[in-house]
C-alpha cells in the first residue's frame, strides 16, 4: 500500500510490464472485519460500546482494500471502525486510488455487499468500468422480464429506490431520470446456481459475457481472499 513505490514503479504509466485482460487493468474490492482481543483503548478508538453484548469480547474494525489482481498489489486500505459499512470505505478506496489508477482503463469488481442502486449511480457518474454480483431478489421485476443471458438492463428509479440515496446531490440528479441504465449477465456455475452480474462495461467494449463470467468467477475469486491472508 505504498504508494511511492508505486510511483517509483511507474505503476500509474500504463507500461507494457504491467499485466492486463482484454487491455484493462483488474480490480477487486473487498472488506474484512478484523478483531482483537479485548482491549479499553481499541474498544474506544473503533466506537465499540460499553455493554453491547454483541461487542463484547473481541474488539472489532472493519477494512476495505483496493485490489490490483494481475500485478499483485494493494492500491489502498481503510480500516474503519466497526459502524462503517463497506460501501462507505469503498468509496474511500475509491479516491484515494484516483491518482494512481486510472478508471478509464480498468474494470472493478465487487461482491454482492456492495450492490445498491447509489454506488452503481456514483462509479458511472465517474466513468469507474464496474462489475457488480448481486443477490437473486435483487430487481426481479427488471430482471424477469429478460430472456437473454446478456441483455440491457433499464433499473427503474422509483421513489421507494430513491429514498436509499445518502448523496443528496446524486440523488436530485438521479430524481430527474426514469432508469439507471446497465447491462445484465447471467452465468449457470458447473453446480447449477445462477449468478447474475450487473456491470456498466458496454459490449462494443469487446468484453462478452464469456470474458465477464471469467474475471469475476476465476480471477477475481481465486485471488482477492488471498491478497487478504497475505498482506492484512
Amino acid at each position: 500500500m505504498n504508494k511511492e513505490y508505486l510511483r517509483q514503479v511507474k505503476y500509474n504509466q500504463n507500461l507494457s510490464i504491467h499485466k492486463t485482460y482484454k487491455n484493462f487493468y483488474l480490480y477487486a474490492i473487498d472488506g474484512m472485519t478484523i478483531r482483537f482481543d479485548y482491549n479499553k483503548k481499541l474498544r474506544k478508538d473503533f466506537k465499540v460500546k460499553e455493554g453491547n453484548l454483541n461487542y463484547i469480547n473481541p474488539s472489532e474494525a472493519k477494512f476495505s482494500a483496493i485490489m490490483d489482481l494481475l500485478n499483485g498489489h494493494i492500491i489502498d486500505g481503510e480500516l474503519g471502525n466497526f459502524r462503517q459499512s463497506e460501501r462507505e470505505l469503498m468509496k474511500i478506496n475509491v479516491k484515494n486510488s484516483m491518482d494512481i489508477i486510472d478508471f478509464n482503463q480498468s474494470i472493478l469488481t465487487m461482491d454482492r455487499g456492495f450492490a445498491s442502486l447509489e454506488l452503481m449511480a456514483w462509479m458511472k457518474e465517474l466513468n469507474i468500468n464496474f462489475v457488480q454480483r448481486i443477490n437473486k431478489e435483487f430487481y426481479k421485476a427488471e430482471i424477469n422480464r429478460i430472456k437473454d443471458n446478456d441483455s440491457p438492463i433499464n433499473i427503474k428509479l422509483n421513489a421507494s429506490r430513491l429514498r436509499g440515496f445518502k448523496d443528496s446531490e446524486l440523488k436530485e440528479k438521479y430524481r430527474k431520470e426514469s432508469y439507471l441504465n446497465l447491462r445484465l449477465v447471467t452465468v449457470e456455475l458447473e453446480s447449477g446456481e445462477i449468478e447474475r452480474l450487473l456491470t456498466n462495461i458496454p459490449p462494443e467494449y469487446n468484453v462478452n459475457r464469456g470474458h465477464l463470467s471469467y474475471l469475476w468467477f476465476e480471477m477475481d475469486n481465486r485471488n482477492k481472499l488471498q491478497y487478504f491472508k497475505k498482506q492484512v
